[in-house]
């Protein structure tokens, strides 16, 4: 299950805005609405909710079977379990995490105080703890140990017991028993889920890449550095593109001006000023005769925009079978999240519809978007 936002100003057009909080699975459907609380995931399934305005008496109805609360404390602790909700103004467990005057503390299993009552925010990992004071981050132990020194503006886990450190908008990589593998100096560290492998960007905007144990793959010397395979990298370097093998250190030019990311073993390329498809190892897939960008959505699949009548119309290629599921008659094609399988479509009629591209099923047609949510939604 996740935690989702729900914000009244989505755009940030306001200077200030209220937000929503709820729980929602996988597929995007509400569990349950906490109104108006902030929530926070305090980890082994258990949910921090604190009343955003404490002075206020506030109704609502919890949507797991209990009853309507007349609400006037400060907390409420919900674990996702058995969906149990504990009221409290301050609040002492034999959890990891305890509570006072709207700070956190925490306590290890044998009930030692190892973090004192005053941070903003305290986040569980399966090792490791994430304690949040003045805006800050330090991470420590279950013993109270830090293991890494200093204070950060972010640190992000990854796999393989790896994790990424932020300061003054510079990044770092360090491991779970706090030794560095790479200093706090990087413009940027992206860590590929696909290939586990880390792209680094320093501070010359050069890329190279490591592996997850900290060796060099490539140097940081490449401007841009596109990944269509485990063995397989487009590099690019001096205006120019290159094929490069890493089993066989052999590498080869490519014609390319450009070459977007890769998704599923294709990616869109520039050629002339004009834009086609190829595969991981640099084929034409699909020749260069679009005026714009084609947007990858995996699976071979593309967002391509024709030009019939001179009017703009978007539709689906798909380069693997050469066909069209979905014949370019429509204004506008978006991603629609959170099913990734499926687009928001406008049409010239302005009506609103998703495409179901895994089965090619098309909804019902709506005047606005509103309209058309609420009916997914039921």
């Amino acid at each position: 299950m996740l935690i989702a936002e729900l914000s009244d100003d989505p755009d940030c057009e306001k200077e200030t805005y209220k937000s929503q909080y709820m729980l929602i699975d996988f597929n995007g459907n509400v569990i349950h609405r906490f109104g108006n609380y902030e929530v926070s995931d305090l980890g082994e399934e258990v949910l921090l909710l604190k009343k955003a305005e404490p002075k206020e008496t506030l109704y609502y109805h919890i949507h797991m079977g209990i009853t309507p609360k007349h609400v006037k404390k400060k907390y409420w602790f919900v674990d996702l379990r058995n969906a149990t909700f504990k009221p409290s103004s301050s609040f002492r467990s034999d959890r990891i995490f305890n509570f006072k005057d709207g700070f956190f503390g925490g306590r290890n299993r044998k009930g030692k105080l190892i973090i004192s009552p005053q941070n903003e925010r305290l986040e569980k990992y399966p090792e490791l703890i994430r304690v949040v004071r003045n805006g800050k981050i330090k991470i420590i132990n279950e013993d109270g140990k830090r293991i890494i020194a200093g204070r950060f503006d972010d640190i992000e886990e990854l796999p393989n017991n790896l994790l990424v450190i932020e300061k003054n908008e510079k990044y770092g990589l360090y491991n779970t028993e706090g030794r560095q593998i790479l200093p706090v100096k990087y413009n940027d560290i992206w860590y590929r889920y696909d290939l586990s492998m880390i792209l680094l960007e320093k501070t010359n905007e050069l890329e190279g890449l490591i592996s997850t144990d900290g060796s060099q793959i490539l140097p940081c010397i490449y401007d841009k550095i596109q990944l269509p395979g485990e063995q397989q990298f487009m590099l690019y370097k001096k205006n120019q593109w290159e094929k490069y093998d890493l089993q066989s250190r052999q590498s080869s030019p490519l014609p390319y001006t450009w070459i977007f990311h890769f998704n599923g073993g294709f990616a869109c390329a520039e050629l002339g000023g004009k834009f086609g498809v190829i595969d991981k190892d640099g084929n034409v897939v699909e020749e260069f005769i679009y005026s714009q960008q084609l947007e990858n959505l995996g699976n071979g699949l593309f967002i391509f925009t024709a030009y019939p009548n001179r009017k703009s119309q978007m539709g689906v290629l798909n380069v693997v079978d050469k066909s069209t599921p979905v014949p370019p008659v429509y204004n506008s094609l978006k991603i629609y999240y959170p099913d990734y399988n499926s687009l928001l479509a406008i049409d010239a009629n302005n009506e609103h519809s998703v495409i179901d591209l895994e089965n090619n099923q098309l909804t019902s047609k709506y005047k606005n978007i509103n309209d058309l949510l609420e009916a997914l939604n039921k």
